[in-house]
């Protein structure tokens, strides 16, 4: 099994890969304002600067479970640019793995509102599920100086990109939102509800959403996020584009149960699947 070492991530490959993709995108959503606020395009055009940013999220995602000594400080600033309080690496970090250490806990898991209810009160939760992410974060962790002051830079950037361009913002922050609130269901509710029953589930799209859409909104690579989101949360830092590779090691339990796996040879494959341990601790994204 140590053939599956190679398939874990780290910092040195996917850590600088996720890094210049989040730098990247950024850039192309401050160009496209600049360009907005310089009259060289209309305010309409803010729409595909949305697009682009819908695109971060799951970019975030993988990067939190890559084990970083050291977190470079562009990161701690850089953010969604998806409303004036978006969450920064640290908050977005420590929310997110209390999520896979705390599965579907009423008071630890930063999800539960929106898994725990209905598919329509968890769409509307996740209307707000950067701000969900805030409050969770604040809630459990004291207000470090460092923390704060990611924050107060990167709600005072928000402000003077929203100043400079006007009304026309919204021409940005409305597809936005709801961009990014289908993702957040589409990678939550979805994925850890069945009817009443909670777990860890995987999801199979439509041929035109995984050839058309996904890779629009969300990217080709990360379909495997959703369609072995159970492999994931078992082994947090395998890297997004393996997990199908592992198949080998699971079987489907019947034909009227796609969603449930097994091991084909259980002992063999929890020494392989074990995952790496996922620290809960922020610190390390605010060094």
């Amino acid at each position: 099994m140590n053939e599956l070492k190679k398939y874990y991530v780290s910092d040195k490959v996917q850590g600088k890969e996720y890094r210049r993709l989040i730098l990247f995108y950024t850039c192309i959503i401050f160009l496209s304002f600049a360009l907005v606020i310089a009259h060289v395009l209309p305010a309409w055009t803010l729409i595909f600067a949305a697009i682009v940013n819908a695109r971060i999220p799951i970019i975030y995602h993988e990067y939190i479970h890559i084990p970083l000594k050291k977190q470079p400080y562009f990161m701690r600033i850089l953010h969604f640019m998806g409303n004036p309080l978006s969450p920064g690496i640290a908050e977005r970090a420590f929310s997110h793995l209390r999520h896979h250490a705390s599965l579907n806990h009423p008071e630890n898991d930063p999800d539960y509102p929106i898994i725990a209810g209905s598919a329509v009160k968890g769409f509307l939760w996740c209307l707000v599920e950067p701000e969900l992410a805030m409050i969770f974060y604040y809630k459990h962790k004291p207000a470090t100086l460092p923390v704060l002051g990611d924050a107060a830079i990167r709600l005072l950037t928000f402000c003077i990109v929203a100043y400079f361009t006007g009304w026309g913002v919204f021409w940005y922050l409305i597809p936005s939102r709801i961009l990014t609130t289908i993702n957040y269901f589409s990678f939550s509710h979805m994925l850890h509800r069945r009817e009443e029953e909670f777990g860890t589930y995987r999801t199979k799209y439509s041929p035109f959403v995984e050839k058309v859409l996904f890779p629009i909104f969300v990217g080709s690579k990360y379909i495997n996020a959703v369609y072995f989101h159970d492999v994931h949360h078992t082994n947090a830092n395998i890297e997004v584009s393996a997990l199908a590779q592992f198949t080998f090691l699971v079987r489907l339990e019947s034909e009227h149960a796609e969603d449930k796996v097994i091991a084909v040879e259980p002992d063999e494959a929890i020494v392989g699947l074990k995952s790496q341990p996922q620290e809960l601790s922020s610190e390390r994204w605010t060094q």
